[in-house]
């Protein structure tokens, strides 16, 4: 990977966070390339994408960390190890599991974010409030160095249509993408110090 000259990102995060929709909305046209690690047989997917600033970023799809029980496993472990960024994908407050996998990822001290899913359900003090909550967690779990930003990954979501004879019925209906500002933090952790993100990688490897 260091030959390569490419920046790798493990993605983590439950089955339902959307982290599907989140590698549709930054990658809309790549194709995925899967692999099958050893000592498992569970599929580990490689997205290629090419940052704003020219950056080659490889988004590493981890299997959802709730398939194998509480906490990571050792693919999920290995995979954070191998990666310079972790992107850990959450859709509201995070559950007791959830901090424990988070707590998990950030003791291999990897620049890290934490991405706030689906936050169009919430109304701008909601979510301000919500924000503000996680953001005090991580800072009294003495993890302040995560940056947490908020996104809308799109995908789907059902709404009830009134038909003009009265009648009504569930559609789907594309949500539009907003992922703007998580695009803007990749490349800020990136630019910040390139060969330290190597450094650290190498180090936790090593570890």
């Amino acid at each position: 990977r260091r030959a390569a000259g490419r920046i790798y990102v493990s993605l983590f995060g439950e089955i339902s966070a959307g982290k599907s929709s989140l590698i549709r909305a930054l990658l809309p046209n790549a194709e995925a390339e899967v692999s099958v690690r050893g000592g498992t047989t569970r599929e580990v997917k490689e997205h290629h994408w090419r940052s704003p600033a020219g950056d080659e970023l490889v988004l590493v799809d981890v299997p959802g960390t709730n398939e194998v029980g509480v906490g990571l496993d050792r693919l999920a472990r290995e995979e954070a190890q191998r990666s310079h960024l972790v992107l850990y994908v959450c859709d509201g407050d995070l559950t007791r599991s959830q901090w424990r996998e988070l707590d998990g990822l950030l003791e291999l001290d990897k620049p890290s974010i934490l991405a706030l899913n689906k936050s169009d359900r919430y109304s701008a003090e909601e979510l301000g409030q919500l924000m503000e909550r996680i953001g005090l967690r991580l800072r009294e779990s003495g993890a302040e160095r995560v940056e947490l930003v908020a996104i809308q990954a799109g995908g789907t979501q059902e709404v009830l249509r009134v038909l003009p004879d009265g009648r009504e019925e569930l559609v789907l209906r594309e949500r539009k993408p907003q992922v703007e500002a998580l695009k803007r933090q990749l490349q800020r952790c990136i630019d910040r110090d390139a060969e330290a993100l190597e450094n650290l990688r190498d180090s936790a490897v090593f570890v």
